[in-house]
């Protein structure tokens, strides 16, 4: 076996066992507004230091070879328990809430779809130049440790991570050909729902956006 650079380097720090974690995936229509009710069970390799914590879940880097995802590589991101604490108080299941940061992710992910077909249709491509993307994400199901655990399984995207426009819709970054295109995409997502949404907190690693 021929080991990468970056693979010999890892094998010279401590670190701790990957896990085994089997999950339940399911997929979100957004035409018939439905969940898949039969699920995919996939086995994912998943590390167990974390790539990064926000201020409800905790990200993990993960692979597997299930041939329906053994493409590109995958996050999975766990609950912190003060999180799952105030979900509650709120009135809301973890079930109810991971339900709901996919179904958010998809309707982004449709809003920048629809933006790159208006700028196709109008053929401004080479004024417009790339278009924003949201990768694939999906509800997941974890049994067998302890109780149920709800996870979001998201593609991973390498890069630089920048916050464009925060959860108020203020403009963090300016002077960018991407944060303007952020800025583009949340005033398409405005006009598109007839001024009835506003896709806000949009962030990501160069032109994929993500969370």
């Amino acid at each position: 076996m021929s080991l990468s650079l970056a693979d010999m380097l890892k094998l010279g720090k401590l670190r701790s066992p990957n896990q085994t974690t089997n999950i339940k995936l399911f997929t979100f229509d957004l035409q018939t507004l439905a969940r898949s009710q039969i699920p995919t069970t996939a086995e994912f390799i998943e590390e167990s230091d974390p790539i990064g914590t926000g201020g409800f879940r905790t990200a993990y880097r993960a692979k597997t070879k299930h041939p329906q995802y053994s493409g590109p590589k995958w996050v999975i991101k766990r609950y912190l328990e003060k999180a799952i604490q105030d979900i509650q108080n709120l009135g809301q299941t973890v079930e109810q809430h991971t339900r709901k940061v996919v179904q958010m992710h998809l309707l982004a992910k449709n809003f920048a779809f629809q933006l790159e077909r208006r700028v196709s249709a109008e053929g401004v491509q080479d004024e417009f130049g790339r278009c924003l993307k949201y990768k694939n994400i999906y509800y997941g199901e974890i049994e067998g440790e302890g109780e149920k655990r709800f996870v979001t399984v998201e593609e991973f995207i390498d890069g630089r991570f920048r916050k464009y426009i925060n959860n108020n819709g203020e403009v963090c970054l300016t002077g960018d050909g991407i944060s303007e295109k952020a800025e583009c995409l949340a005033h398409f997502s405005y006009e598109k729902s007839q001024e009835k949404l506003l896709l806000v907190d949009i962030q990501g690693c160069g032109y994929d956006m993500c969370d």
